[in-house]
This record gives C-alpha cells, structure tokens and sequence, in this order.
C-alpha cells in the first residue's frame, strides 16, 4: 500500500520497539497511520497488540524509535480494555467528568455525552449509576468515555470484548458514524464484524509487524510467512515487514478459525 511520503498522517511509529525484562514486547515496529482512517490491529494473544497501543498513545515509552504524532496531544482518546467507570457517578456524570479533563465545558459535555449515549443503545441509563449497569452496558460506557472530548484519534483495546450480538452491531455501527476525518486505531480478535469496517489490517506476531493488508485478504492469510519472504500471487500483501533482528515472523494458522476463511473471498 505504497503511498506518497506527504500524505496526511495522524500518526507514526519508526522503527519503535519496547523492551521488557529480555524481550521485546514491540520489535521494531514501523507503521504510519492515516488521517481518517480505520486501522485495526490484529493478531492473537501475546501477538503485542495491546501494548502496540499503548506505545501509539504514549502510556508507554519505547525503548527505541520514534513516534511522530500529527495532532495535539488533547487529540486522543484511548478506551482501554478493562472498564474505567466510577461507579459511584451516574453514566451521563462519567462522561461530564472525562470531559472535564480535556477542558472541555459541562454544558457542551452533557449535550455530547447523551449522544454518545443514545449512538450506544444507553439513552435510557444516562441517569443509571455505573455500578448497576450490565458489564456489556460498562463497556460501551468505556467507548464513550474515549469520545466525549471529540478526539482527532481514538485509539480502543478490543471493544466488544464480552459484549452480546447486539451490543456488538451498536459499537459496530457506532464506530462506522464516526465523524470525518477522525482516526480510529482499533485491536481486536474478531476477523468478522470490526476487522471488516477498517480501511486496512496490520497483523502482529510475537511484538512484530508482520503484514499490512485490506480487510477482504485477511481469509488469504492462511499460511506461514517465513520473515523477508514476500507472498506471490493472490496471496500477495500490499506490504510485509519482518523485524531487522532477522527472526523468522510466522503467523500461526490457528490464529484464524474456519468460520472466518470465507471472510472477503
């Protein structure tokens, strides 16, 4: 996916890495992420997508590389996995009370925050205390949480993790009525619903970045990639990045289940 040097970006990693103990939990990651785009990052537990995150976020600091983010830093918001909600304040309180801490006005913040509210299925618990909420109902009051300052980026940890089928299609359909221009950086396990609503697929194994696609080729990511080869033919990617330290980068095929193959074929 070759594009020119000057196009808009949101934000970059170069050559970044994060080491831990003796391991490399991000191994030489370079990606630029688009302004406006869906970028999901994919992989299986371990894969180093969380911390991915955390290094684009800045929660982290990397141990090598750069980061270069093109928007002010009040520009982000970030949904981690684990709910944080107070559980004393009502829902519609949770949000005025974020928004605070981008100085963002109460009267601006509760007319934002009931409509992220109703976009998420929860109008009618805008006065519920967080603590009777459902676990489905915390974490889509998380997502919210990330967007009640009207970020440029947004960047979220698996949001439908424990979510039902419904809950799933309203952060879903959420997330596709993002307003323009807004960059959203999602890691995710499901190869269904949010990996299909990106614009492209980075693929992470063992903290490195192993390929970066199109959604309709993840069903054709089926196979080891040995690190340095490239793919030919109709399993080709737009780009593959193995790490410079030379380690063979394999995605193992239990990473995708066979009711996912069939995805974008």
């Amino acid at each position: 996916m070759d594009e020119p040097a000057d196009a808009p970006f949101a934000l970059e990693l170069q050559e970044v890495s994060l080491v831990k103990g003796r391991r490399a939990i991000v191994d030489g990651v370079t990606l630029r992420v688009r302004r406006g785009e869906v970028l999901a990052l994919v992989g299986r537990n371990g894969a180093g997508k969380t911390s991915t995150l955390r290094v684009l976020t800045g929660l982290e600091r990397p141990t090598k590389g750069r980061i270069v983010r093109n928007h002010a830093p009040r520009a982000l918001g970030y949904c981690p996995q684990q709910d944080a909600v107070y559980p004393e304040l009502t829902c519609l309180e949770n949000l005025v009370q974020a928004a605070a801490l981008h100085n963002v006005p109460a009267t601006r913040a509760r007319a934002t925050g009931r409509a992220l509210l109703a976009a998420l299925g929860l109008a009618d618990k805008a006065d519920a205390h967080a603590e009777h909420l459902s676990g489905g109902m915390r974490r889509r009051l998380t997502l919210a949480l990330a967007f009640v300052h009207e970020p440029e980026v947004v960047a979220i940890e698996e949001p439908e993790a424990g979510l039902d089928p419904t809950s799933k299609l309203a952060v879903e359909r959420f997330l596709r009525a993002r307003p323009a221009g807004q960059t959203l950086i999602v890691s995710t396990h499901d190869l269904g619903g949010l990996a299909q609503l990106a614009d492209r697929v980075a693929i992470l194994e063992a903290g490195r970045l192993v390929a970066l696609c199109a959604p309709g080729e993840l069903a054709r990511w089926d196979y080891a990639l040995p690190g340095g080869e490239e793919p030919q033919g109709e399993m080709a990617f737009s780009e593959v990045a193995p790490s410079k330290s030379g380690r063979s980068a394999r995605l193992p095929k239990r990473l995708f289940s066979p009711a996912v193959r069939g995805v974008g074929a």
